[in-house]
């Protein structure tokens, strides 16, 4: 590109430019120049492997997505799909939209997945939810079996937690 071409032919301390680019115009400042490292292969090779091994597992997480995708659209319920898939699946009896159970206390399956809440509230009682990629390279699909209704928590009640959270 013509800013790659730009920065890697000017010398440290100076500037380069105005350069268009489909962005726009540029101006480029090389405050420094690191040489170039060459490594042997058995040097790269620690680095290389896990490389290597991140992918099969993204490729394998993909894989097992697409297979529970399949047996849903094929009528299995959530609970089938993951069973015949050896896939693990999580039921939280209730939870509000922050995460916390009936007792007032964190729901320890959700408190580091506010894209299962969000899912689980953008859901309708009684349907599944898309299979979402989450940020953190897994994938997330809930089912909502039921809702209640918000309510207004007893004056009592209130008073206890306050005084608990003194």
């Amino acid at each position: 590109s013509a800013l790659a071409d730009a920065a890697f032919s000017t010398d440290a301390g100076k500037f380069a430019g105005p350069i268009k680019t489909p962005f726009g115009w540029h101006i480029i400042r090389v405050i420094s120049i690191e040489p170039e490292v060459k490594s042997t292969f058995e040097q790269a090779r620690p680095q290389l492997e896990k490389q290597v091994i991140n992918e099969l597992a993204i490729n394998k997480v993909i894989d097992i997505a697409n297979q529970l995708d399949d047996k849903l659209a094929g009528g299995a319920t959530l609970d089938e799909a993951a069973k015949a898939l050896g896939l693990h699946a999580t039921k939280v009896p209730a939870v509000d939209a922050n995460g916390f159970g009936p007792d007032g206390q964190a729901v320890p399956e959700l408190s580091s997945s506010k894209l299962t809440l969000s899912l689980a509230f953008s859901t309708d009682p009684g349907s599944t939810s898309s299979l979402t990629e989450d940020p953190d390279g897994g994938y997330v699909i809930v089912k909502v079996d039921g809702s209640t209704p918000a309510q207004t928590r007893p004056l009592e009640e209130g008073k206890q937690q306050a005084a608990a959270a003194r």
